[in-house]
């Protein structure tokens, strides 16, 4: 999947053109994919050992390459030219109580310069995508103060289980 605004060029400051490919995680870019994971996390949960994640975040890429050969795995990436400018990180998984299986995104974000361009939105599609046929819901849990993430999910049709509320969030799902 990808989409174009006109230009390659997604530097800050450049931010009014922009061109962007999603695909499904490659192992060469384990490494980008979690120096943005850790990005994210530290955005969204306000983890101060920021130092301590890139430390391990050798040891985190090689990990996800390991991941990416489980056919459970959802990872994609969005890329500017040769830079991941936005991840999806997701799995199928199998209820314990059902039998049934659904998808869950653990984690979606974009680069700062490029947030607000429907990148998060084309990358939380080619999860879908990917999911449909091999699970029969998709879910996320998100974090009450998370407005952005909660517009993105509610606006792609994802409703609130109210039966989910834990620790000042929510999941939120969609049947596939």
């Amino acid at each position: 999947m990808s989409f174009d605004n006109v230009s390659n060029d997604v530097s800050p400051g450049n931010e009014s053109r922009l061109s962007i490919a999603i695909s499904a995680l490659h192992p060469n870019d384990a490494s980008q994919y979690v120096r943005l994971l850790v990005l994210i996390i530290n955005r969204a949960v306000g983890y101060n050992h920021v130092e301590k994640l890139k430390l391990t975040a050798y040891k985190d890429a090689e990990r996800y390459r390991q991941k990416l050969q489980r056919s459970d795995a959802l990872l994609f990436v969005a890329k500017s030219g040769d830079r991941v400018v936005g991840v999806v990180d997701g799995e199928i998984a199998v209820d314990g109580d059902t039998g049934e299986r659904h998808a869950d995104i653990h984690w979606v974000g974009v680069e700062q310069h490029v947030q607000r361009r429907r990148v998060a939105r084309a990358l939380v599609l080619t999860a879908e995508a990917s999911s449909r046929g091999r699970a029969s819901s998709i879910r996320t849990f998100i974090k009450d103060e998370n407005t952005a993430s909660i517009a993105l999910f509610e606006g792609l049709g994802y409703l609130v289980d109210t039966s989910s509320y834990t620790n000042g969030g929510r999941y939120y799902m969609k049947r596939l």
